[in-house]
């Protein structure tokens, strides 16, 4: 299943943002590119995953960065 290799993904992200928290950036690039993903694919989007980029954008944008691209 599509989801199954997404958790394992993000998972593997989280436990390296607990050991590394400046790859923020990183981890808004990797959540918004599953999501692009998952809409190309017309998949449902995971609604934690879609509030997660939302609340990194805001703190981003808070704090006047850029939104990663890629």
């Amino acid at each position: 299943m599509a989801f199954d290799g997404l958790i394992t993904r993000l998972n593997m992200l989280f436990s390296e943002m607990e050991n590394q928290p400046q790859d923020a950036h990183e981890l808004l690039f990797q959540i918004h590119a599953e999501l692009e993903q998952m809409r190309a694919e017309g998949l449902p989007l995971p609604q934690d995953l879609v509030d997660l980029e939302r609340r990194l954008e805001e703190e981003f944008a808070a704090r006047g960065m850029e939104r990663p691209t890629g």
